[in-house]
């Protein structure tokens, strides 16, 4: 699966929709927002799946 910036996904195992907003090798950097509260943190990219 090819990730690009802006795109929404989530963690295989459920979790918020998140927007890739980097990309470091197969790390991928997300924002996403609880209680209008920006959060971000970087995943695997194994650990992702594109959010439909």
């Amino acid at each position: 699966m090819e990730l690009k910036i802006g795109d929404v996904v989530q963690p295989k195992s459920g979790g918020p929709r998140m927007t890739v907003e980097e990309i470091d090798g197969t790390y991928i950097g997300c924002v996403w927002f609880e209680k209008d509260k920006p959060h971000r943190h970087s995943f695997d990219a194994a650990l992702l799946v594109l959010s439909g």
